[in-house]
């Protein structure tokens, strides 16, 4: 009786064990990629770029490293009350106006209406991998999804300005280089269309 209790205790822990590494590997394949570096965009009106701080492993600081230009300009919002969400510390008053997609970065140029994408590398060093039309005005969010097997992404970006619109983008997560999908732009027909748009007003994140 011990030796069969034995056998069907070893069993149930080979079963485990196989199921740990299959979470493990869903995980690496997502967008749970690790790098050793933080990355911060500027927005900056004159010529946006993406800032790379690298992190120390042994007790987790941080040290600039390199700056990233991504070939567009920033913007902003018009500013609501005091103690809203937009302002000088948040001049899109939005969030995932930069993200990361597997090894892939995108950033939003509010200024330019462009996306850029980024791959990034074993080193956490990012090399531009194309410049987009946003389809819209003022692009501030950019969400994302795995499509297929192949580890590429469905990306939508949403663009806050005017009436205010949602815009579909295939990204090929080998190359990080992104082909605008006809026909998938939608209308989110706002009715405040002013210009810029007020930020608690407006859309603000997708995703």
């Amino acid at each position: 009786l011990r030796l069969k209790e034995k056998k069907k205790n070893n069993k149930n822990r080979g079963k485990a064990s196989k199921n740990s590494k299959k979470d493990s590997d869903s995980r690496d394949g997502d967008n749970d990629v690790k790098y050793p570096a933080l990355y911060i965009m500027t927005n900056a009106e004159e010529a946006n770029s993406v800032q790379m701080y690298r992190r120390s492993e042994e007790d987790g600081t941080l040290e600039y490293f390199a700056s990233f230009a991504t070939g567009g300009t920033g913007g902003s919002t018009a500013g609501g009350p005091e103690g809203s969400l937009s302002g000088p510390g948040n001049p899109l008053g939005s969030t995932r106006s930069l993200t990361t997609a597997g090894k892939c970065l995108l950033a939003s140029n509010a200024g330019s209406d462009t996306v850029t994408s980024f791959y990034i590398d074993k080193s956490g060093v990012l090399v531009r991998k194309g410049y987009y039309d946003s389809h819209g005005d003022l692009p501030m969010s950019i969400g994302y999804k795995k499509h297929g097997e192949d580890g590429n992404y469905l990306v939508y970006v949403l663009n806050a300005g005017g009436e205010g619109t949602l815009a579909g983008f295939k990204l090929q997560g080998k190359t990080c280089e992104m082909e605008f999908i006809p026909d998938s732009k939608v209308s989110l027909e706002q009715q405040d269309t002013r210009d810029p748009p007020f930020s608690p007003a407006s859309p603000s994140q997708v995703g």
